[in-house]
Formats: C-alpha cells, sequence, structure tokens
C-alpha cells in the first residue's frame, strides 16, 4: 500500500512542470492521503489517531524547535524576494504535503510497524524510513538526513504525548512554511517561492535548517521534553490497588511462616 500510493501520486503529477514544484508537492500530498488513510484506519494501535491531550505542552515543544531556528535565520538579515504571490500559493499547498508525510510516516509506518504492546519500535522504524526517503533530496548531507530521523522521532513522540496526528501535522507544516515560503532557506534541499530570502545568500546550507548542528541541539532537547512528558503522564496505580496490594502482602507472609 505504501509503495503503490507513492508511484500512484507520483504518476498523477508527471505531468505538472517542474518549475511548480510546489503544486505536485500538494498533488502528490493529496493523493496519497487518499489512498493510505483507509489503509491505516484498518491497523490496530495503541497511539490513538485524532487526540489533543496535553495540546499545551506539545506546542511549547514544538515551539523549542522552531522558534530559535526561525531567529536564527532571520538575524543576519532579509529583504523581499522576487515570488510575487506565488509564495501563499505554495504555503497553502504545502499543508496537504505535511498531512500526507505525517499520515503516511507517523500513522500507516508507525502503526504498520508496532508490535501491538511495543509502538516504540514502529516510531524508530518509521524514523529511519522517514531519513531515508529524504536521503534522495538534493543536496543530501549526512547530518541533514540524520536530523530529518531525529525531528521524524520528535514527530512521532507527539503523536504519541496527544494521541493524535493533529500536532504533528501541524509542526511539519509550520517547520516548511516558514522555513522556505517566508524565510526563503531551502527546506530539505527544496527550493519554494517566498516572501523573503537572506540578504547574504544562503543562510542555511544547500540542505536547509535541517543539516545544521544548532538543529541536531534543539531536536534533542524537545525529544527529551516530550520523552518527560510521557513517563509523567502515565496512569498510576489507583488507591484500590494499592490497597489491595498491601492488603496481599500480609498474606503471603503468613502462608509463608506457617510453611515454615
Amino acid at each position: 500500500a505504501f509503495y503503490c500510493s507513492g508511484w500512484v501520486a507520483h504518476w498523477l503529477s508527471s505531468d505538472v512542470s517542474a518549475a511548480n514544484l510546489e503544486l505536485r508537492i500538494a498533488i502528490r500530498g493529496l493523493s496519497t492521503t487518499v489512498m493510505l488513510t483507509g489503509f491505516w484506519l484498518l491497523l490496530p494501535t495503541r497511539v490513538g489517531r485524532f487526540g489533543v491531550r496535553g495540546l499545551s505542552h506539545s506546542l511549547l515543544v514544538s515551539a523549542v524547535l522552531l522558534l530559535p531556528v526561525l531567529v536564527r535565520i532571520a538575524l543576519p538579515g532579509l529583504e523581499p524576494a522576487e515570488s510575487g504571490r506565488s509564495w501563499m500559493l505554495a504555503l497553502l499547498l504545502l499543508l496537504p504535503a505535511a498531512t500526507a508525510e505525517e499520515i503516511a510516516f507517523r500513522g500507516f509506518a508507525l502503526d504498520l510497524l508496532s508490535p501491538l504492546r511495543y509502538p516504540v519500535i514502529g516510531l524508530v522504524l518509521s524514523s529511519l524510513l522517514f531519513g531515508w526517503v529524504h536521503a534522495d533530496n538534493p543536496n543530501a548531507s549526512a547530518l541533514g538526513v540524520a536530523n530529518v530521523v531525529l525531528i521524524g522521532l520528535l514527530l512521532g513522540l507527539l503523536r504519541m504525548r496527544t494521541g493524535g496526528l493533529l500536532i504533528p501535522i501541524l509542526l511539519h507544516w509550520v517547520w516548511n512554511a516558514a522555513t522556505g515560503c517566508v524565510l526563503g532557506v531551502r527546506v530539505s534541499g527544496l527550493e519554494l517561492p517566498s516572501l523573503f530570502r537572506p540578504v547574504f545568500g544562503p543562510a542555511s546550507g544547500d540542505f536547509g535548517p535541517e543539516e545544521w548542528p544548532f538543529t541536531t541541539a534543539l531536536a534533542i532537547i524537545a525529544v527529551a521534553l516530550v520523552i518527560a512528558s510521557l513517563i509523567e503522564s502515565r496512569p498510576s496505580p489507583g488507591p484500590d490497588a494499592v490497597l489491595s496490594s498491601q492488603a496481599a502482602a500480609p498474606e503471603e507472609s503468613t502462608g509463608e511462616d506457617e510453611g515454615a
């Protein structure tokens, strides 16, 4: 299902000119979403699909990753780009693309590759697959792909924390839209129409801010924050369970004494 949806998406967008990169991405995104969602909903999951719990914490974690990157891009200076209004269309078209990637990797792949009791296995494998797919992008570097894997882990953890894909989709879209369509740097090696561009040329390398060591540090911090929140939010034994265990302890020791 995963590879068939990708092939059909490529076929549907093959007649669109290379100049309309964002339109090709959107067509692939929409077709992938339509084809994969049905298969995904048939898979068992312990993670949740449409939840929004822990929303404020997840938004804060997203800001920890995103805001310092945006500030670092903008600080050296920006100037208006010559994209007209096409940057607004590109910004909107990136939303179905982000939705498709989250359904494909944090939804379908994560659940498909997870033994029912161990979703962390699906989390790791789907993140590695996410990085492998981006390794084929223009100007991909080892650090850039490693950071894509790390960001994939973060997005998967955010699904686990919230119980759904809303926050992963929003973070993915805002990252691509803000860095690529507003500030004018490459997004995983892809160049998009933008409102601004860095005054002193590319501010993020040929692959984008995804290949910064700075991004690595921020992603590690964000991952640690989500893991800590997941541990903290684990349900503790209720008072009845505690009382039952305390009541059972003397009975066990009495049995041992009688046997002795």
